[in-house]
């Protein structure tokens, strides 16, 4: 919108997020950012690739570093790149500015692997090809990706055929590290949300572990909440 389509200048798009994307006008231009500009997560080169090729530079980077055990054993002493956040994409939101895809400051950013909430609009296997182009091979630490269904996605035998045919396709295919998948519905977080002594039971994938929903803090129970729920 800034460099090819020429719809906002870079003086204006900097404004923008200095002032959170407050005021009508400012609103409007976010509503086209999240509406009509490309995003991660829908198996678009024109940003998925922007997206490997940034880590494929912070991979490169990574290697000219080393930590005290650097020479002092056979093994070990380097880094190792990984997109496990775990939770942390909840905290780290709070203090980071408005950024320009839109999301407003002080929202959580992107867990994991994972498109940001809400962006993903093509279903899973849309997601799937999108992570696929990320170089997983130089990633040692994992590519962490958490999507979430909607329990009638999965309610026949044959709807659990398709979700086995997916997930085979996404290890042995795209070489995938790691998918953990919540299969609750929407309104099911809400009400546990509204009502949580009604749901000490609730048990969600959180990133890399796994909790009790009603334990979670309010902007982590929101940030599960906001996940796109996938059909198949």
């Amino acid at each position: 919108m800034v460099f090819e389509d020429k719809q906002i200048s870079q003086p204006e798009l900097a404004k923008a997020l200095e002032e959170n994307f407050e005021g009508s006008e400012q609103e409007q231009l976010r509503q086209r950012i999240l509406n009509f500009a490309p995003k991660y997560g829908n198996d678009d080169d024109s940003v998925d690739l922007l997206l490997a090729e940034a880590y494929s530079v912070y991979i490169d980077e990574l290697n000219h570093f080393v930590n005290t055990r650097h020479g002092r054993g056979p093994i070990g002493g380097g880094y190792y790149a990984g997109t496990s956040s775990i939770s942390a994409n909840v905290p780290f939101g709070a203090s980071t500015m408005a950024t320009p895809d839109g999301r407003k400051a002080t929202t959580p950013l992107a867990e994991g692997a994972s498109p940001s909430s809400g962006s993903d609009r093509l279903g899973p296997t849309a997601v799937y090809n999108s992570v696929g182009k990320i170089q997983a091979d130089r990633i040692l630490g994992g590519v962490l990706l958490n999507q979430k269904l909607s329990p009638a996605a999965v309610a026949s035998e044959s709807d659990k055929l398709k979700l086995s045919m997916l997930i085979r396709t996404f290890f042995n295919h795209h070489k995938g590290w790691h998918v953990q998948y919540n299969i609750v519905s929407r309104d099911t977080l809400l009400a546990a949300k509204r009502n949580p002594e009604q749901y000490r039971d609730l048990v969600v994938r959180v990133a890399g572990y796994s909790a009790f929903f009603t334990a979670l803090s309010p902007d982590a129970q929101d940030d599960i909440i906001a996940r796109t729920e996938h059909e198949l």
